[in-house]
């Protein structure tokens, strides 16, 4: 699906070409993650989830920030459409790479498994309805900024293309930064607390955006969004790990990768009302969102999330509906 979407932008002259290669590669992409964190949690041990997962993200920043900043140099030199063929052919040798190179490892088998059960069962514990909600709310927001921040670029503060790709390098090396120290600082603050912590962030960094008032300004707000991104998206799926058993981990990585899509759609909602009330307007309704986030956490996740004694219940099947009262 990413390739196609390569080649879709490549080759695109029409408008919807790049909406289609947008479905397409936002598709990929969320399978791709569900697929890393269901195959992290499969073959890790419980104790080894949190650090196995956030090492798997930290790869996945560390390339967010190779590729903007790649984009951003080149730009200098080239168009976009050569960026876009160098991307197509890069995307293709890593296939080529994976189908005669890379070895599946073994994997734990489970069998007899209802696909339509293992999601009523997950439907019923609070911690996963919790980090459902906040990937609902999050995506939702920062799809907001990520889609509205470079308009507002342009339009509002003048900047150059080189400048706008460069913001999206400032946003990924604080993702990467916080996945660099995530095994540190997960293993001292409680899930409950940290989510809650940094969705009051998210709402603060995307209200201030349009506050900005030159290119450093705007950077340090995209800095401080990536940095709440990267913990939020990380605990979203270590929380997802943390609380489905062997049994229905990749149905649970599914469903919050489904949160995480649904979330995605909020740009296309936002767009008329950028176009009537202003793109500030947006960056006010973005800034709700987390809110809402914070409200279901606080309601529904469970306070010894997080803990010692969580990451050794990490596979019980048992494990929301104990923590639930």
């Amino acid at each position: 699906m990413l390739i196609s979407a390569d080649l879709v932008r490549a080759f695109a002259t029409a408008p919807w070409h790049l909406i289609a290669a947008s479905l397409l590669g936002g598709g990929g992409i969320g399978e791709t993650i569900a697929l890393i964190s269901a195959i992290a949690g499969d073959l890790a041990e419980p104790r080894e989830q949190v650090s196995f997962i956030g090492t798997a993200y930290f790869c996945s920043a560390l390339g967010m920030i190779v590729g903007p900043s790649a984009a951003s140099v080149l730009l200098l030199f080239t168009g976009i459409r050569t960026l876009l063929y160098i991307s197509f052919f890069a995307r293709l040798s890593l296939v080529f790479y994976i189908l005669f190179f890379v070895k599946e490892p073994k994997r734990r088998r489970a069998t007899g498994i209802s696909y339509k059960g293992s999601i009523r069962s997950l439907l019923k514990k609070r911690d996963m309805i919790g980090g459902i909600s906040m990937m609902i709310f999050l995506f939702a927001a920062i799809s907001i900024s990520n889609t509205f921040v470079p308009v507002f670029a342009r339009r509002g503060l003048l900047l150059s293309d080189s400048q706008v790709a460069s913001i999206s390098t400032f946003r990924s090396l604080a993702i990467l930064l916080f996945r660099f120290f995530s095994n540190e600082i997960l293993g001292r603050i409680r899930y409950k607390k940290l989510i809650m912590s940094m969705l009051a962030a998210t709402s603060l960094a995307i209200f201030a955006i349009p506050y900005s008032l030159d290119y450093p300004t705007l950077s340090a707000f995209s800095f401080a969004l990536g940095l709440c991104f990267g913990s939020l998206n990380l605990m979203g799926a270590v929380v997802t790990s943390t609380v489905a058993d062997e049994s229905n981990r990749g149905v649970a990585q599914a469903v919050n990768s489904l949160a995480s899509a649904s979330g995605q759609v909020a740009p296309v909602i936002m767009a008329p009302i950028a176009e009537t009330q202003g793109i500030s307007s947006v960056f006010s309704i973005g800034a709700l969102l987390p809110i809402f986030g914070i409200l279901f956490v606080a309601g529904l996740m469970t306070r010894s999330l997080g803990n010692s004694n969580t990451l050794k219940l990490g596979n019980d099947t048992n494990f929301g509906e104990s923590n639930a009262g």
